[in-house]
C-alpha cells in the first residue's frame, strides 16, 4: 500500500491516504490492550513516514491535507 502512494494519480493516492488512516486508527484502538500499535511498526518498517514527508510538497491541496491528517507537518 506504501508503494501506491508513489503513483501520480491523485485519486488513487487520495485512496490510499484514507486507507492508512484508517488502518493506523484501527491499530492504535487494538494497540491499547497490547500496549502497541503494531500497525505504525508495519508504516514505519515500509518507510512509510518517507513517503508521506514526500507528498507534504503535492500540488494536490487534498492530498496535503490528508497528509497533515495522518500527523504529517511541516513542522513535524
Amino acid at each position: 500500500m506504501i508503494n501506491m502512494l508513489d503513483k501520480n494519480n491523485p485519486a488513487v493516492q487520495k485512496l490510499v491516504l484514507d486507507a492508512l488512516a484508517n488502518l493506523l486508527s484501527a491499530g492504535e484502538e487494538l494497540g491499547k490492550a497490547k500496549g502497541e500499535n503494531e500497525f505504525t511498526r508495519a508504516f514505519d518498517e515500509a518507510e512509510g513516514v518517507d513517503k508521506l514527508e514526500g507528498l507534504q510538497e503535492h500540488k494536490n491541496a487534498d492530498i496535503y491535507d490528508k497528509v497533515r491528517a495522518l500527523g504529517m507537518s511541516d513542522t513535524a
